[in-house]
């Protein structure tokens, strides 16, 4: 009789049950499960007691590495699932030769189509739910790419064979991607290890390979309009995309215009934090202030046959944006007032040119080569002012980039070798002020050398794809950089430098 009492009075008192991995069935421990003051932990076996709770409570359940799930206790049976939030890297594929326009394979790559199916609003956010890149976001108009602990000057972008990356990428967050209209994207992938060699010295983390429209995904003449509509922050886009084709000559013309207000949290709280999010400075209702802004792209390439064996390709980008806030900075408290009065970047311009010729050829050293030049010239700015200045500060930054690009392919029985060499031209002009309220202007420091940098890297490169045998592959990469750089400060006597100018040169050998 006692026994029995026993077990009726653990079965009204008390309820365990399993948090469960949906996809491996395994035990998840730690997981957090609460309702309002009321919280609990599953233990190593995954197990845990719900007894605190009552059967009407909305329960959350919270880990790390999965999703988190809301559910009434009255509903829940003996077992919990939860759906994993990480993302699973997919195997590398090594095999991957330099191919200026047209991608042909890489980790993860992503074609036009899979992009549409995403329905994302940003470069960012394609990078992010297409192949599995961490994103960094301080702003809605940016976005800083992280690849497998690498970002920035570490992890190269590489647009229609060009390396987005310039002088001014540091250590930190870069949003250059966000210049990218996703619109204009054919396809986006990885590339890793050797893959990754011949795009230049900053694929230290690999490379994110981005092309744009081309030839080969069109045929006849159309015209393609896209609208599109985002309550999350009211935002609208239009984008356009014509093409007019005969047998000898291929004209795309594209342009997109995205307009985006202010970005509106959900009114629903339910891990209980009721004022998460409200910052009192930069919160209405639950509309996050100073977070819309304004984004304008176009494109336009030529393709020009002429004849079966010779090709010209032309390529201009054009992009720029309104003012972006950010958002993170203009939340920040010091001395129980708002540290920051504002705090933006100023519009960031992008415009792009670029010549490709492709010629087939059948000696000795080629099968088939490419001779690329282009020309790029970036502007963006930083303006910020804390409450207690008396000024704002301005920085600007301007920065013209010239590319040369040799490339070379040939196959010899089971070789396949891929080989070329490059020359980059960077010229950084950097600016700054203080500007009061009367728009005065005073001296201000700049973020890089007053008196300009002038940053020159020059490589040879090859790739070497070796099948010996039908189920083994050896695939090695070489690169020998050559980088300079000039620096020289115009106001030194106010920075009291020990030197006027810097002069660097640096040789490097990268095998893979």
């Amino acid at each position: 009789y006692v026994l029995i009492l026993l077990l009726s009075n653990t079965i009204l008192y008390s309820q365990t049950i399993y948090v469960i991995d949906e996809l491996t069935k395994k035990q998840i421990s730690n997981a957090n499960i609460f309702n309002g003051s009321n919280g609990t932990v599953s233990n190593k076996k995954g197990a845990v007691d719900l007894t605190i709770f009552k059967s009407t409570d909305l329960i959350s359940i919270q880990h790390i590495s999965y999703i988190n799930r809301d559910v009434l206790k009255s509903l829940i049976n003996d077992t919990i699932y939860l759906i994993p939030s990480s993302y699973m890297l997919k195997a590398i594929i090594f095999e991957d030769l330099r191919v200026p326009l047209i991608y042909q394979s890489a980790l993860s790559r992503v074609s036009k189509r899979k992009i549409q199916s995403l329905e994302i609003n940003s470069t960012a956010e394609l990078l992010k739910k297409s192949i599995g890149v961490t994103v960094q976001e301080s702003q809605s108009g940016g976005g800083s790419p992280n690849f497998r602990g690498m970002e920035a000057n570490r992890l190269l972008i590489v647009v229609d064979g060009i390396p987005l990356n310039n002088a001014i990428f540091r250590n930190g967050h870069v949003q250059s991607s966000s210049s990218i209209n996703p619109f204009f994207i054919d396809n986006i992938g990885v590339v890793t290890g050797p893959s990754s060699v011949v795009y230049g010295d900053g694929a230290m983390g690999g490379a994110i390979i981005i092309n744009t429209i081309n030839d080969e995904i069109f045929t006849g003449t159309s015209n393609i309009l896209e609208q599109k509509y985002n309550s999350t922050n009211n935002s609208s886009s239009l984008s356009y995309l014509s093409k007019f084709n005969n047998k000898k000559l291929l004209v795309v013309n594209g342009l997109a215009i995205k307009k985006c207000g202010n970005i509106k949290m959900g009114k629903n709280r339910a891990h209980g934090y009721e004022k998460w999010g409200l910052y009192n400075e930069t919160v209405r209702g639950n509309e996050q202030l100073n977070t819309g802004f304004n984004k304008y792209d176009a494109i336009q390439k030529i393709y020009i046959k002429i004849n079966k064996k010779e090709n010209i390709n032309l390529n201009s980008q054009f992009s720029t944006t309104s003012n972006i806030s950010r958002y993170d900075k203009l939340n920040d408290m010091q001395y129980g007032q708002k540290k920051y009065k504002l705090w933006f970047y100023g519009p960031q311009t992008r415009i792009f040119q670029k010549i490709n010729y492709n010629r087939k050829t059948t000696n000795f050293i080629s099968d088939k080569f490419s001779v690329i030049l282009s020309w790029q010239n970036l502007k963006e700015s930083r303006h910020k002012q804390k409450t207690n200045d008396l000024g704002v500060s301005v920085r600007k930054e301007n920065v013209l980039i010239l590319d040369g690009i040799l490339d070379v392919k040939k196959a010899i029985k089971k070789i396949q070798l891929n080989y070329g060499v490059s020359y980059r031209y960077q010229n950084v002009e950097s600016s700054a002020e203080i500007r009061d309220d009367n728009n005065q202007s005073f001296f201000n420091t700049t973020r890089y050398p007053d008196g300009g940098s002038n940053v020159v890297d020059g490589s040879i490169y090859t790739q070497v794809n070796w099948k010996p045998l039908k189920s083994t592959t050896i695939f090695l990469g070489e690169r020998y950089n050559i980088n300079s750089l000039y620096s020289k400060f115009d106001n030194n006597e106010i920075y009291n430098l020990p030197f006027s100018e810097i002069t660097i040169s640096n040789k490097a050998f990268v095998s893979s």
